[in-house]
């Protein structure tokens, strides 16, 4: 089950793909916790009145129908230890999701990230690589093409930073991302993304830490060429990033950039602000809240547009009704662009918002036992208007810590 946070942070390709993020690489060299090593099982139940992610007419274009019961079977383990000076750590998420009526979605789901954390003299680095292998998420397939289709992101990346903890700090690092889908008829949509970014930051302890950063990244399309449609774009960004503990209790990061993106010549281009915008709050012993904003530029992984300009927004509170009960609520929406025109006579979007809010109690049985109920609902409105849908679901989640 996915709350209302992971929703807005990972529903457009998760986190492997926010490629205009300001990286809080200044962060690389911070001090580790004690090791760590966790094996979770868990087991999901949810009934979903819409899994279709569409109306009544896409659904049905896709083969798809809209209400079913879903079982989803996970174990993730987490690691975390020092090596002396050095560290490693790996994160791995694989599961199953088992639809009653829908065997067509039936998919494995895998997530793993691991890398390591090195200090060499005054610099430190991190190293990561990651592989999200998955069933696409219906809500972001932006056509009526078929919805079985196996969504592939590879990813590696380097950040580097030198100096201290307090002080002038520069940094640089770079990334690839490769997505590729198992479906014929969505191959067009493959992309490899080259990132790269450097900067300075500046860090008082009372300050805070200030960055200006640059960043360049380039998009390829791979299987695009002679479809009509550009197989390229480029973007070039230049802005900055202040975040700020206000003692124990509130911390908050804003970053904004001018952003400017290039196509093909006669293709869409954009020139604006991008931003991201983090507010994290313990307001009392009992209830913490966090807001956030992001407005980016993405490739478009599921459909025939060039590139997608990306609004996203939430809160989220978590209130503590007694040391064993936690109950959870947000609410967020998402607002996309796609830029782009496309030859093929086959329905897209060109313009989307979705609204979403849940609530969710936790009871946590034990340190190593936490049962959950959510309740979830989401609402998109969308040109065309045929990829509008409505869906509320509900779902039971037990996990196990070992």
């Amino acid at each position: 089950m996915r709350g209302g946070r992971d929703f807005v942070v990972s529903s457009h390709g998760r986190a492997l793909r926010r490629a205009i993020a300001v990286p809080a690489v200044f962060l690389a060299g911070a001090a580790h916790a004690a090791p760590l090593f966790e094996i979770t099982p868990s087991l999901s139940a949810r009934y979903d009145s819409n899994v279709a992610r569409a109306s009544d007419e896409i659904a049905q274009k896709r083969g798809i129908k809209p209400a079913d019961w879903l079982l989803s079977p996970s174990i993730n383990i987490q690691l975390d230890k020092a090596l002396g000076s050095q560290s490693i750590y790996f994160n791995g998420d694989v599961g199953y999701d088992l639809y009653a009526r829908n065997h067509v979605l039936d998919r494995e789901r895998i997530l793993l990230d691991g890398g390591a954390r090195l200090h060499f003299s005054r610099c430190a680095a991190t190293a990561d690589t990651s592989l999200d292998l998955h069933q696409s998420d219906l809500s972001e397939i932006v056509d009526a093409a078929t919805a079985k289709n196996t969504e592939n992101v590879r990813k590696i990346a380097l950040d580097v930073q030198c100096g201290g903890p307090i002080g002038i700090i520069p940094f640089a690092g770079a990334s690839r991302t490769w997505a590729s889908n198992s479906s014929s008829e969505r191959r067009f949509a493959d992309y490899v993304t080259d990132q790269g970014q450097g900067g300075l930051a500046f860090a008082g302890p009372t300050f805070g830490e200030l960055a200006v950063i640059a960043q360049v990244r380039t998009t390829d399309y791979p299987d695009r060429n002679g479809f009509g449609l550009t197989n390229h774009f480029h973007v070039f960004s230049i802005g900055g990033r202040y975040t700020r503990d206000v003692g124990s209790r509130l911390n908050a990061s804003i970053s904004l950039s001018r952003t400017k993106v290039d196509t093909a010549p006669g293709f869409p281009t954009f020139t604006g602000l991008t931003s991201n915008l983090n507010v994290s709050m313990v307001a009392s012993d009992n209830l913490k809240l966090q807001a956030n904003w992001t407005r980016s530029v993405d490739p478009v992984s599921l459909g025939f547009g060039d590139f997608a300009i990306d609004s996203r927004s939430s809160l989220d509170a978590d209130y503590g009704l007694s040391p064993l009960l936690t109950l959870s609520a947000g609410a967020g929406t998402v607002h996309r662009q796609i830029e782009g025109e496309s030859f093929f006579l086959v329905p897209q979007i060109q313009r989307e918002q979705r609204l979403f809010a849940y609530a969710r109690l936790s009871y946590a049985r034990s340190a190593r036992t936490n049962i959950s109920l959510e309740l979830r609902h989401e609402r998109r409105r969308a040109n065309p208007s045929s990829f509008n849908y409505d869906t509320t679901s509900v779902g039971l989640v037990v996990r196990m810590k070992f």
